[in-house]
């Protein structure tokens, strides 16, 4: 009885000490905004609780030209920037950061099938919204921001808000898919392609049966069992269509054994110094038996047996350009466009040479469907996705401009290129197998594979975010979507190039 008298006073004690903390910590004060975001001119009321109603709050603004407080806790955004508010109870001082944002779109730039819609959008701004377009025959505007596409073409579309007036480029296009047939064998694959888009394009995928054939989100189909199946492609809610025929694998041929009585003719591969020139020498020797009979006189035969070799020489001469370049010349180069996707190097002249060895390389480092966008990092420098040219025109680039960049580099090393704009090429004659191509109306750079007589076969990156060989395009697409022409095949003298290393910092980048 004594011990438990003595404990009361102690778990009384305890209790109270327990309810002060507990009230204590009710009634600490806090505001019911840490952080808020006003559009212009909007208000809001910060709140303090915990405190009796009697109790005096003090309130202030580091910077009463954004938001402005009253002593009831109001606040209002008069002008962009940000302030903190601060308010005042006893020895406490809370406090809330108030931003008061720019207006701005939601979209800068857009590519728009002719037909398709787009929405754009003002954030952080108040009052009326007045819409306008620069060119009403490419793309329209609502008085609630929503774009239309009217023909293909270029146009600014304005959000005017208050004073500040907001814009979004809109290129619209007219879609196509390419090629309208494929045909390949079980397990092999090809790419079908959407031209008339942009990297903005809304775009899906999809096959009629993915027991005949699969396609992927780049468009490259895969072969699984003979049939034929339509790949489609969805975009602004119309459907193009490629029909793809998957034929068996056939069985190999039966070998056959033949004679080659007949000389041949072959071409050797030969290194040499830069300036010089070498002789590489292949001969190739065949061989004949011919078996006569001759009447004896005395009622027998003989048997001659006569055999004639036959030896034939083939010298090819070759003038390399670089020293350690690998060179492969045919007997029968010519200058004329050549079939399929292969770069036209023998049409480079001078840089045929460096021309292959380039076109070799980059084929093998970044193959057909690889992932290359803007943020890829190059297989040369996995660091950057920035490719610093030696072009001089531009510090470098990124994606496909970079891809372009160091594939042109290969080429021609410090060669200064020559910019000229597609309006003043009049033909395509003025296109050269090497040069780069800006498309697309400057978002898009290509580099020339081939030169043929209504299309040139280009290479690329990030298109559909991967790399493509062969894509064909037209002369009138170049003419009415190409920006300017990049040229490389004037040599320019070393002090020219050093004077571009001296301001390259300076220079734009090409995306």
């Amino acid at each position: 009885m004594k011990k438990l008298r003595k404990l009361i006073p102690v778990l009384f004690l305890f209790l109270i000490l327990a309810m002060g903390i507990s009230v204590s910590a009710s009634a600490a004060p806090r505001l019911n905004r840490t952080t808020a975001v006003l559009a212009l001119k909007k208000s809001y009321t910060l709140k303090v609780s915990g405190v009796p109603k009697s109790q005096k709050i003090t309130w202030k603004t580091s910077n009463k030209k954004a938001v402005t407080v009253t002593n009831k806790g109001k606040i209002t955004a008069n002008n962009y920037g940000a302030a903190y508010i601060y308010a005042i109870v006893g020895k406490v001082t809370l406090r809330c950061r108030v931003t008061v944002p720019k207006p701005y779109l939601n979209v800068k730039a857009a590519y728009v099938p002719d037909g398709d819609t787009l929405a754009l959008k003002v954030y952080g701004g108040s009052g009326k919204i007045k819409w306008a377009t620069s060119n009403k025959k490419v793309a329209a505007v609502t008085n609630k921001g929503v774009v239309v596409g009217v023909s293909p073409g270029k146009a600014k579309i304005v959000a005017q808000i208050g004073k500040a007036k907001l814009a979004c480029t809109i290129v619209v296009t007219s879609p196509s898919i390419t090629p309208n047939a494929l045909s390949l064998y079980v397990g092999n694959t090809g790419t079908v392609r959407m031209t008339g888009t942009g990297p903005t394009t809304r775009m899906v995928w999809g096959t009629t049966n993915r027991n005949i054939a699969t396609v992927n989100s780049s468009g490259v189909v895969t072969g699984v069992s003979p049939g034929t199946v339509a790949i489609r492609a969805l975009v602004a809610k119309k459907l193009y269509t490629c029909t793809v025929t998957v034929k068996a694998v056939p069985a190999p041929a039966a070998k056959k054994t033949s004679t080659n009585n007949s000389s041949s003719t072959k071409s050797s591969t030969s290194t040499t110094p830069a300036s010089k020139a070498s002789n590489s020498t292949s001969t190739s020797t065949s061989s004949s038996t011919k078996v006569t009979t001759t009447p004896n006189n005395d009622g027998t035969t003989t048997k001659t047996t006569t055999t004639t070799k036959t030896t034939t020489t083939t010298t090819t001469t070759v003038k390399n350009t670089t020293p350690g370049t690998t060179t492969v010349i045919n007997n029968n180069t010519s200058t004329a466009p050549i079939s399929g996707t292969a770069m036209n190097y023998a049409a480079m002249g001078e840089y045929a040479a460096r021309g292959q060895s380039a076109y070799n390389y980059m084929k093998a480092t970044y193959p057909e469907g690889r992932t290359f966008t803007n943020s890829t990092k190059l297989f040369n420098n996995n660091t950057t996705a920035l490719y610093e040219w030696k072009g001089g025109i531009y510090r470098g680039g990124y994606g496909c401009a970079a891809f372009c960049f160091e594939f042109s580099d290969r080429v021609f090393d410090t060669n200064q290129a020559v910019r000229t704009p597609m309006s003043q090429i009049s033909s395509l004659s003025q296109i050269r197998v090497g040069d780069i191509l800006r498309t697309d109306y400057d978002t898009h750079s290509v580099f020339v594979l081939q030169v043929n007589s209504d299309h040139v076969v280009v290479a690329e990156a990030n298109y559909n975010s991967s790399v493509h060989w062969g894509r064909k395009i037209k002369w009138t697409t170049l003419k009415e979507s190409g920006t300017n022409v990049m040229s490389r095949y004037n040599r320019t003298a070393a002090a020219k190039y050093e004077e571009f290393m001296k301001v390259r910092s300076s220079l734009p980048i090409l995306r």
